[in-house]
């Protein structure tokens, strides 16, 4: 309680002026964060703890790494964050829609690159010691017993800065940008200072219920929504062309409600059918009715 509590105080303070977020970010605690990660990853490289386990110990690795993947919230949080990013361009003096978009797409291929290699380091440590763990082991557990062997008790500590850097930055990027997001859609009846309060609290109280807690009640929800906001930033991409809202809703609204039966089969074994539709077994079997729903909506005229 009392680290969830300091963390979220830490949280608002670094929140509370959104102008600064992403210098905040970019200055001070990425680069420790990405420090952290590549000496616990170089040191795993250079001195491996074991090969990896000549058979996958579930079914499907990459459908299953995939929909894992959907806790991080990457993608989905994206379109909000979109708006602490262009706030920061235009406060640095990129006023033109097309040099805030030569410099996003700038910054996001850094990002992409430093990401795709570390998820990529991080990968091959699990992979590793993948024949010393069975599927009953805690994720956490494994991280550190990695970080443990790898770097002693220093390492550990790296792991531990390294993680509290990954989450405070994340924390302020959510809050940011919830925020901004919440005082735009209430046209700033409400102050930005008072949703980012009531966030941290909020917070605080998610974080009290413990990382098991929130991934239980969390993932089923992220499985249903993360389709559909894939979809709609793919034809964000296109929005200029696209005349038609039911382009957008009606492919978005068939891979929410295929996301939703996929949900009620894993959590009560209910409604199979849903299996038997292509790419089921890697967790994307609602691209291709998505697809469909947006070629029908091609077909459709706008009242």
């Amino acid at each position: 309680t009392a680290v969830a509590i300091i963390f979220y105080s830490l949280t608002y303070f670094l929140t509370v002026r959104p102008s600064k977020v992403v210098d905040i970010i970019g200055k001070f605690l990425t680069p420790f964060l990405i420090l952290a990660l590549v000496v616990i990853i170089v040191k795993g490289i250079i001195s491996p703890l074991g090969a990896p386990a000549e058979t996958a110990k579930i079914n499907s690795v990459l459908g299953k790494g995939l929909i894992d993947g959907y806790q991080t919230m990457d993608c989905f949080v994206s379109l909000a964050v979109g708006s602490v990013l262009l706030l920061t361009l235009k406060n640095k003096g990129y006023s033109e829609p097309k040099q805030q978009v030569k410099m996003l797409f700038k910054s996001g291929l850094i990002a992409c690159t430093t990401l795709g290699l570390i998820y990529g380091g991080l990968t091959y440590l699990g992979a590793t010691v993948s024949a010393k763990y069975g599927l009953d082991v805690e994720q956490s557990q494994i991280i550190v017993n990695v970080t443990q062997n790898l770097l002693g008790n220093a390492g550990k500590v790296a792991l531990g800065l390294a993680s509290f850097l990954a989450c405070l930055t994340t924390s302020i990027g959510l809050t940011s940008a919830s925020g901004e997001y919440l005082v735009n859609i209430t046209k700033g009846k409400i102050k930005y200072s008072t949703f980012i309060l009531c966030i941290c609290i909020f917070g605080t109280a998610a974080a009290i219920i413990g990382v098991s807690g929130i991934v239980k009640i969390g993932a089923p929800i992220l499985a249903v929504v993360y389709p559909p906001t894939i979809v709609l930033i793919i034809l964000a991409f296109f929005k200029d062309k696209i005349k038609n809202d039911l382009i957008f809703k009606l492919p978005a609204f068939t891979a929410v409600t295929i996301s939703f039966i996929q949900v009620l089969y894993e959590q009560l074994g209910i409604l199979k059918f849903i299996t038997i539709l292509p790419l089921s077994d890697i967790g994307f079997n609602w691209i291709i009715p998505s697809f469909i729903a947006f070629v029908i909506a091609l077909f459709i005229k706008k009242k």
